[in-house]
């Protein structure tokens, strides 16, 4: 009520403004409330900070200012402050990308539970757990300024990439010296395995089946793999490596009930559903494709179009060779990324045509045939595929043969028979198949000699292509049978079930 004192030139170093004020009040219920829960720790901060204004008003009105009114909520910086200094709160930018990509990740890191050892995204609705203790209300504005003051408050780190360091669902596992390592929010991911890794060896796993008959894992995969065992193991360790520069994309080759889909099954349970993109070779040159597999581990693709060709092999060859790969996004700027996954791909039969037929993509290629055969019967259990290979201890039995009883290898050990189902594939690229979509529809005649429909072929083949030189007869024969419509069609065998002798 008295005379007012003048306001000094530089009354900003005795007025503070609001947000210090708040800033002011946030530090002090962090420094008093590290007992509390989260909601009350957001109540001691909203009435230590009215203590700070009530105290900082008499300055105000003294130089001639309108006093604040007290807070009646928490502010969006208030939480954050409060939030960091709760959680390992950290934007994580994953491995492969530059931290301006606009990718960065603000993740919460997880210290109990099933995402122990990994930063879980603040965006898949753990933010929004936190700061309803804070601030319960439906206000999408406060929510987005959070998250922003986030983006700029919370230290920028990147996902680990060593390439032998692997997170399994207990602990880090050091590939190349074999250590297990703890948990830290200094060794930074996204994302873990889904499979402990035993510290030593388990024993084999073995269930009885609903016959009283025993399933044994290892006399399984021996039966079903007979042939390219240690290479199918290293294909499985190699999905659990995905860091390492394989250079390879594995097609797995077979008639169907062989246990490729089982294999599938076993690899995806053991990675874990969450890791695992399902784009087809044919797709990845699609707009927008990518940025599913973005954080993924592995792709997984149980059948791709028969016979397709596919046009553009350029990303998909990128993505092998862990270059990095321009990621279109709906609504959002492209962004480069270097996507660390195996890419497994299952098919009955290899038909499809790559337009890159450059030594560098088929070098790319490996081809594992699997020559098994389970036919309806007592040699066919659905459990197998259905429940055992699910398991966590088939899992963990798997999880460690690939990682500590395989001798390591830091490339797949090509067998003579994968060598020749890539041979054999390279040579049957399409051609038979090309032949057989054009004219099999157009024969009219019930009854279609081998001899007659080679001699077809190699005219055909002699036109489109002068420079080649025709498969063998029992080549295009062999592929024909396959290609051909039961419905339409039926390949007349004898009693033995070869080939009968029929001539023209």
């Amino acid at each position: 009520d008295g005379p007012q004192e003048a306001v000094p030139e530089r009354a900003v170093d005795v007025l503070r403004s609001y947000d210090d004020l708040q800033i002011e009040g946030a530090q002090r219920a962090i420094a008093e409330g590290s007992e509390l829960s989260l909601r009350d720790l957001g109540r001691l901060c909203v009435n230590l900070t009215g203590e700070v204004v009530l105290a900082a008003n008499p300055d105000r009105k003294r130089f001639g200012r309108i006093g604040f009114l007290l807070p009646g909520k928490l502010s969006p910086t208030q939480a954050a402050m409060l939030l960091l200094a709760r959680y390992e709160i950290r934007h994580v930018v994953p491995d492969g990308t530059k931290a301006d990509d606009g990718l960065g990740l603000v993740a919460i890191y997880q210290d109990e539970g099933p995402l122990e050892g990994t930063y879980r995204r603040v965006d898949l609705g753990l933010l929004d757990e936190l700061s309803d203790q804070l601030y319960p209300s439906n206000n999408e504005l406060w929510f987005k300024e959070l998250e922003r003051i986030f983006d700029i408050l919370a230290p920028g780190v990147t996902e680990l990439s060593d390439p032998d360091m692997i997170p399994m669902q207990d602990c880090w596992y050091h590939y190349r010296t074999g250590e297990r390592l703890p948990f830290d929010p200094e060794r930074v991911t996204l994302s873990k395995f889904a499979t402990r890794l035993p510290a030593a060896e388990p024993a084999v796993p073995e269930f009885t089946n609903e016959d009283g008959s025993v399933w044994n894992a290892w006399q399984w995969f021996e039966e079903t793999f007979a042939g390219v065992e240690q290479l199918v193991l290293q294909v499985i360790g190699m999905c659990l490596r995905p860091g390492h520069d394989w250079r390879k994309m594995v097609y797995l080759v077979g008639k169907g009930l062989n246990g490729k889909g089982t294999l599938i099954e076993l690899i995806r349970a053991i990675v874990g559903v969450d890791l695992v993109a399902m784009i087809p070779p044919s797709k990845f040159g699609g707009q927008f494709v990518l940025s599913q597999a973005i954080g993924k581990r592995v792709n997984l693709v149980d059948e791709d179009d028969v016979g397709k060709f596919i046009e553009d092999a350029a990303i998909l060859k990128q993505v092998i060779s862990r270059d990095p790969v321009s990621v279109d996004r709906k609504h959002k700027e492209p962004l480069a990324v270097r996507l660390a996954m195996a890419v497994i791909v299952s098919l009955n039969e290899v038909t499809q045509k790559f337009k890159d037929k450059s030594q560098a993509m088929d070098d790319r290629l490996m081809f594992v045939p699997l020559t098994a055969r389970f036919v309806d019967g007592a040699t066919k259990n659905p459990a197998i595929k259905g429940d055992y290979v699910r398991r966590a201890e088939v899992c963990e039995w798997f999880a460690y043969q690939v990682l500590v009883a395989l001798p390591k290898y830091w490339k797949l050990d090509e067998t003579e028979a994968s060598l020749a189902a890539k041979e054999a594939a390279r040579e049957d690229a399409g051609h038979v198949v090309a032949y057989w979509k054009e004219f099999g529809a157009r024969w009219h005649r019930p009854f279609l000699p081998y001899e007659m429909v080679y001699a077809h072929y190699r005219a055909w083949r002699g036109k489109v292509n002068p420079g080649g030189t025709p498969e063998a007869q029992k080549v295009v024969t062999a592929r024909l049978k396959e290609l051909v419509d039961p419905e339409q069609l039926v390949p007349a065998t004898n009693d033995e079930g070869k080939d009968m002798e029929l001539s023209l």
